[in-house]
């Protein structure tokens, strides 16, 4: 049975699904399963699934591969009106004899890139007149991965900011030391102040001792009384319990 057949014989559950197909060059044995809107969080997420029996071509040029395995992706795409939109698929792992365990390439977005090429380009269009900060502003997405795309396409603000796009460990937020600014807001918020002056002891007392302990008591430690090991204090015996 050809791939033509196949196609139309996929139920169309939306309208507009072949529309989004489409845009994001989304072909067979790709195919848009589902889109769930939800209004709480002001996102859409676009579903897409393939064809379990379909065969798939690896990036060499080798066709008919069967899938190896699967690895679940997300892809930031366009915003749909007031919607973040996001790509889900299950990427196929293609077992190539050539190049061995491979991953299937999507026409819609860079390998290794969370986001899908046409944001890639706004987002490129944007860097022309404001800061990549900026730009990760409006975007509602973290500085690093706008310089990582800036420095994948080779973009003059990329170049502003070697290395800052590449992914640090964790341990390194962990480890870093904070800057000048985070320095004087973390001392602005939490001012040195002076320790608290300490009364003084009475002259002739130690510090630990309360002013009305007896002058004439002068403990002594070096008889101490340890009945386990058959040690007691001279006249240890001779003391007797008195009441009250």
């Amino acid at each position: 049975m050809d791939p033509v057949t196949l196609r139309i014989m996929k139920p169309v559950a939306n309208p507009l699904f072949p529309d989004f197909e489409r845009i994001y060059q989304i072909e067979f044995p790709l195919y848009i399963e589902s889109m769930d809107f939800d209004d709480a969080l002001g996102s859409v997420d676009i579903r897409i699934s393939y064809h379990r029996k379909a065969l798939f071509q690896c990036s060499c040029g080798i066709e008919g591969l069967k899938v190896h395995s699967r690895l679940d992706r997300i892809w930031r795409a366009l915003d749909i009106a007031r919607y973040h939109c996001h790509l889900h698929l299950a990427v196929p792992r293609l077992k190539c004899p050539d190049c061995g365990v491979k991953t299937f390439h999507v026409p819609w977005a860079r390998d290794h890139s969370h986001l899908t090429a046409l944001l890639e380009d706004k987002i490129l269009a944007l860097a022309d007149y404001m800061p990549h900060s900026a730009v990760a502003s409006f975007l509602g997405e973290s500085d690093r991965r706008i310089l990582h795309v800036l420095e994948a396409y080779e973009h003059p603000a990329g170049a502003k900011h070697p290395g800052r796009g590449r992914p640090r460990s964790p341990a390194y937020h962990l480890l870093a030391k904070p800057s000048k600014e985070q320095g004087e807001s973390l001392s602005s918020a939490f001012p040195e102040t002076a320790p608290e002056a300490q009364p003084d002891a009475p002259a002739g007392f130690p510090p630990e001792l309360p002013p009305e302990f007896p002058r004439d008591f002068q403990p002594d430690f070096q008889d101490a009384v340890c009945p386990e090991n058959g040690i007691s204090a001279p006249g240890a015996d001779e003391l007797t319990p008195t009441d009250g």
